[in-house]
């Protein structure tokens, strides 16, 4: 299949948060991209999605607390076997509930 014929009138939404904090290679190595499927065809629309900067706190919730639900035996009984840092967080992940976890 070629390529224009896939492109022309897809939709495509490009959230705007996804350029905060990139380098700025990346950035206009995407915005280039981006430009090139329009070109092709392609509808580009600007989308928001109002909770998406909270997701990174969400997945930090999910990977500390599955670590920390992991290795919580082995923070009992062999605690100093972990380094400062790691003993940290698993400890922080057995703080949000289970309702915490799952909405997160």
């Amino acid at each position: 299949m070629n390529i224009i014929n896939f492109v022309k009138g897809i939709k495509i939404g490009i959230e705007p948060y996804f350029f905060d904090n990139v380098d700025i290679e990346v950035e206009q190595a995407v915005k280039n991209a981006i430009s090139s499927l329009e070109r092709e065809g392609a509808v580009v629309e600007t989308v928001r999605i109002p909770t998406l900067p909270y997701a990174q706190y969400a997945e930090m919730i999910t990977i500390i607390s599955e670590a920390s639900a992991i290795h919580h035996q082995n923070l009992v009984e062999r605690e100093e076997d972990f380094g400062d840092d790691v003993r940290f967080l698993l400890k922080l992940g057995e703080i949000p509930s289970a309702v915490d976890y799952l909405q997160a």
